[in-house]
């Protein structure tokens, strides 16, 4: 998609400097040119062609919206976490999850991870399914009784129904085999059924989201 980006930029800038161009470009006057008459100051069709005018503003303003995206694409591969802020306020969440993953893709530890995924949840920035898997990883690697709420909440932000569901099974899994110290069953199910709806509406509907529903009735027994 960043290569689409750079084409699409120049491409725009191509036609807005073609369009204007045209725009300048003066219009002749047959009846003067037909006549003995001296030559009059050209007209041009900028002022009076609005839906050209309109056209070119709309070009503009489409390149410098690539160009945003462009910096805010370089601005993450240089790990300035400040550009998931700006890119979530585009309103764009398919840019947003390619900027987020930009950052995961650079993560090389645990340590990595959770700065990025507390980063994401300080900010009240939704996560997506790539970091929040990475998160059960680590939290698979090291399952402590903070690092439970955590996983569960950044999953709970990525709006997976069937990853919150592996979470819960791989959790339950953990605390059977006693690697979960000091954390009770009971404990789990309250965690999971709050961070259940933090999950987008549309989720908690979803076929996954009814298993999830029945998972979580079966902790209760």
């Amino acid at each position: 998609m960043i290569v689409g980006l750079f084409i699409i930029s120049f491409l725009l800038v191509l036609i807005s400097f073609a369009t204007y161009r045209w725009l300048l470009q003066p219009k002749p006057n047959r009846l003067i040119e037909e006549s003995n008459q001296p030559p009059l100051p050209p007209t041009f069709l900028f002022a009076p062609d609005e839906k050209a005018l309109a056209e070119f503003q709309r070009l503009e303003e489409e390149a410098r919206n690539i160009n945003q995206k462009l910096s805010l694409v370089h601005r993450a591969k240089g790990g300035d976490k400040e550009a998931l802020v700006e890119s979530f306020s585009l309103n764009e969440r398919g840019f947003y999850d390619e900027v987020l993953d930009a950052f995961v893709e650079q993560t090389k530890t645990d340590e990595e991870v959770w700065s990025l995924a507390l980063f994401v949840k300080d900010k009240s920035l939704p996560a997506n399914s790539n970091l929040a898997d990475r998160c059960l990883s680590a939290f698979q690697k090291n399952p402590t009784r903070q690092l439970l709420g955590n996983t569960f909440h950044v999953v709970a932000l990525s709006d997976d129904a069937d990853l919150f569901q592996k979470t819960i099974e791989t959790t339950i899994k953990l605390w059977q085999e006693k690697k979960l110290a000091g954390v009770s069953k009971e404990e789990i199910r309250e965690i999971a059924e709050s961070e259940f709806w933090v999950l987008a509406q549309e989720a908690r509907n979803s076929g996954a989201g009814f298993l999830l529903k029945q998972t979580l009735s079966d902790l209760r027994l």
